[in-house]
C-alpha cells in the first residue's frame, strides 16, 4: 500500500524536494541579482550623462501639444521665460507637472493674455459630445472667455457693485470657470500618468536588453559557452529573466537564502 502523503517520510520528502527546488531559484536569482544590478546600474548611468528625460519629456509634451503657439505659451509661464525651456524638461514628470499646472492654472485665469493655451487646454473633442456627454458644459470655455472681466470686477469691487443681472451673469461665469478647472485638471492628471508609465516601461526595456548583453558577455568571457542553439537560447532567457527582476532581484534573492536555511 502507497505511503500516505503526510506520513513523516513523505514529508520529509517533499521537504527535501522544496529546499533543492528552493536552492535551484537561488542559483539563477544570484544571477539575476548581480546581472540586473548591473543593467540597471548602466541604464542610470546612461540617463545621467546623456539628456534622455529631458528628450522624452521634451518629445511627449510635442506630441500631446502640436501647436507650436500653445506649446511656446506653456514654455513661457512654466519655464518662466528661461532663455533654455531644458530647465521645464530636464526633470522628472511629476515635478515638470507642477509647473505645467501653474502655467494652466495662470492661463485659465486670463484667457485672454494666453488664448493659444487656454484654447488647448480647454478643448473637448468631439467624440465625447458623439457619446453623450452633457451639452451644457460646451459653451463653457467661450463663457468663461468673454465674461473673465466681469468676473475679476466683481472680486475686487464685490457683488453689491453691479446690477443684479450682471451679478448673476458673473455667478454662471465663475461656475464655468470651477467646470473648466476640473477638467483641465483632469487633463494634466492624465498626460502625467501615461508620461510616467511610458517612462518606466521604456526604463524596463532597457533594463531587459542590457542585461541580455550583458549576460552574453559574460557567458563568453567565462570560456563556458553553450554547445548547441537551445543553450544559447536559455542564456538569453536567463538574460531577459535578469532585466524583468533587475529592481527587486536583490531582494529575490535574498527571500529565498533565508529560505535555504
Amino acid at each position: 500500500m502507497a505511503a500516505s502523503v503526510w506520513s513523516p517520510e513523505s514529508l520529509r520528502a517533499i521537504s527535501e524536494a522544496a529546499n533543492q527546488l528552493g536552492s535551484s531559484f537561488l542559483s539563477y536569482a544570484i544571477v539575476a541579482a548581480a546581472i540586473g544590478t548591473l543593467a540597471m546600474a548602466f541604464v542610470e548611468m546612461a540617463k545621467n550623462v546623456w539628456p534622455l528625460r529631458e528628450a522624452f519629456n521634451r518629445m511627449r509634451v510635442r506630441r500631446w501639444m502640436a501647436q507650436d503657439a500653445a506649446r511656446a505659451e506653456l514654455e513661457l509661464l512654466a519655464a518662466g521665460a528661461h532663455a533654455d525651456p531644458a530647465a521645464l524638461y530636464d526633470q522628472p514628470v511629476e515635478k515638470m507637472m507642477g509647473q505645467v499646472q501653474a502655467a494652466a492654472n495662470l492661463a485659465l485665469e486670463y484667457p485672454e493674455e494666453y488664448p493659444a493655451l487656454y484654447g488647448f487646454l480647454t478643448e473637448v473633442p468631439q467624440r465625447y459630445w458623439d457619446a453623450g456627454a452633457h451639452v451644457a458644459t460646451r459653451g463653457d470655455r467661450e463663457r468663461w472667455q468673454s465674461s473673465v472681466a466681469l468676473v475679476h470686477r466683481v472680486r475686487a469691487a464685490g457683488p453689491a457693485a453691479l446690477d443684479p443681472g450682471d451679478a448673476q451673469h458673473a455667478q454662471e461665469a465663475a461656475a464655468a470657470r470651477a467646470r473648466l478647472g476640473n477638467l483641465v485638471a483632469r487633463k494634466l492628471d492624465a498626460f502625467q500618468n501615461q508620461t510616467q508609465y511610458l517612462w518606466e516601461r521604456w526604463n524596463q526595456r532597457a533594463a531587459t536588453a542590457a542585461a541580455v548583453v550583458f549576460f552574453l558577455l559574460a557567458v563568453e568571457l567565462s570560456q563556458l559557452r553553450p554547445d548547441d542553439a537551445a543553450g544559447w537560447l536559455l542564456a538569453v532567457v536567463v538574460g531577459l529573466f535578469a532585466g524583468v527582476v533587475a529592481p527587486f532581484a536583490k531582494q529575490l534573492a535574498g527571500s529565498l537564502s533565508s529560505f535555504g536555511k
